[in-house]
This record gives C-alpha cells, sequence and structure tokens, in this order.
C-alpha cells in the first residue's frame, strides 16, 4: 500500500505544481473544452549565457502570470519524470497526463508507470479515482479517493487533494517568495523561485513562454526530483470520471 500512497502523492504533487494547484472545486462529473484557437509552447527547456537579474522578483506575480495564461489556455498536455528514494532504493516515476481548466479549477487523466507497474488516474472535480496496482475495497477496478472521505486513504490524501484542483487560489502560496530571472532564450524566460511557503527551502525552475504559459517546470529537494514538460495548450481534452458501476472505496491501509 505504501508505493501506491507514494504514486498517489506524486501524482498529486506533479498536477499541483503543473497548475500551481489549489483548493478543490466542487464535484464535476464530465468537463470538456474544444478552445477556438491553439498555443503552444516550446517543446525543450532553453539555456542561456546571459547574465543573471538580480534577485528581488515578486514570486507571486510570477505565479499569477502563469496561472491566468493556463486558465485563458482552457487544456494542455504535460509529462512528468520523477526521481526519489523509496525504501531504500531509488525509484523513477513517469506520466503523461492531459487537463482541462473549467471556472479556474482543472481536472486530469493521467497513465503513470513506476517500478514496472503502470496506474491510470483520473481527477475530478478534485475527487481523484486510480486503476491499476491496487483495487478498491469490494474488488472494484477503480479506486475513490475522495478528499472528504473518512478512510485512512482519502483523509492521508485530503490536504495534496484540496490543494491541487483551483489554480486561482493557489497563487496565494507564494506569497512572500522571490524570483530571479535566470535568463532569456527564444523568447522562453526562466525564473527561480525560492522562500515558497509551502517548501522554503527548495527552489522552483519555472520557464515561461511569451503568452506566460509554462515551457517547464522542476523542483528538487534533498530526497525527490520532479520535472515537468508541457505541450498542446488549447487542444480538445475531455475528463471524465469512471462509471460508477466500476468505483469502490480504498481498500484498508
Amino acid at each position: 500500500m505504501k508505493p501506491v500512497l507514494m504514486c498517489a502523492t506524486v501524482l498529486v504533487a506533479a498536477v499541483s505544481l503543473a497548475g500551481c494547484g489549489g483548493t478543490a472545486a466542487p464535484a464535476v462529473a464530465t468537463a470538456t473544452t474544444t478552445p477556438a484557437a491553439s498555443t503552444s509552447a516550446a517543446s525543450t527547456a532553453p539555456t542561456t549565457n546571459a547574465p543573471p537579474a538580480a534577485d528581488g522578483i515578486d514570486g507571486t506575480g510570477i505565479a499569477a502570470k502563469m496561472v491566468m495564461a493556463l486558465v485563458k489556455a482552457g487544456s494542455g498536455r504535460y509529462d512528468m519524470v520523477s526521481s526519489g528514494a523509496a525504501g531504500g532504493q531509488q525509484v523513477t516515476m513517469t506520466a503523461k497526463s492531459e487537463f482541462v481548466v473549467v471556472n479556474g479549477a482543472m481536472d486530469s487523466k493521467a497513465t503513470m508507470s513506476v517500478a514496472g507497474g503502470s496506474m491510470e488516474v483520473v481527477s475530478v472535480g478534485g475527487v481523484m479515482y486510480m486503476k491499476g496496482l491496487i483495487k478498491s475495497k469490494d474488488g472494484k477496478p477503480w479506486v475513490k479517493i475522495d478528499p472528504n472521505g473518512t478512510d485512512e486513504f482519502s483523509k492521508r490524501m485530503a490536504p495534496q487533494l484540496k490543494s491541487a484542483a483551483d489554480l486561482r487560489s493557489q497563487v496565494e502560496v507564494y506569497e512572500g517568495s522571490k524570483a530571479t530571472l535566470i535568463g532569456t532564450d527564444a523568447g522562453v524566460r526562466h525564473y527561480r523561485l525560492t522562500g515558497v511557503s509551502s517548501a522554503p527551502a527548495q527552489p522552483f525552475d519555472i520557464y515561461l513562454d511569451a503568452s506566460d504559459l509554462p515551457v517547464k517546470v522542476t523542483t528538487k529537494s534533498d530526497s525527490m526530483e520532479m520535472t515537468i514538460t508541457y505541450s498542446g495548450f488549447g487542444d480538445a481534452v475531455t475528463v471524465t470520471a469512471p462509471p460508477a458501476a466500476q468505483v469502490g472505496p480504498p481498500p484498508a491501509m
């Protein structure tokens, strides 16, 4: 159970990092968007030989620009790679995800691979559904993890789930943080944020294109590294909760 909880926690952290996270929105069964125009971000992270700018840029403002651009784009895709120590071993997790933003809230679906296993994860209205690696308490293929649930699994995941859906509200996490403009290449700006309230000692590197859409976001701590790269902004994306008949409660921990 611990590896599954770890995978779920990492993926929720990725969702939160991908969109600057937030408070869970009211439950929605399905979210679909087909934006009129598509905006593409660069596919690779830039480097530059330009000297770094001085510290002191408002980190909240950088995060707010990114959030507003994501809300305007309405949808997109991202790939996540995370590596860290688990049970005395180095574990690498990868995920491919699509997301849609409706009324400032992010719903997403992802396929995740770790240690030779795979898992599907759907997040709708702040509720997470997982398939693979574990089955529900009653043997159904999809496990429902509700931030308002009373089971131990849901209670452990509740704080992360409640910080991963509503994009706009999470900007306050960056209050008091500072950003350094590391450099600019081909119109992509590389900022390094420090002093983020949720992880004061952990830097966050954000690459934004000319439209303030993220190209790449990275973070690194003593025990974990995570990189998220973006594509497909404005593409048609549909995120739907699995059929109720296939969903059950988490197993006992």
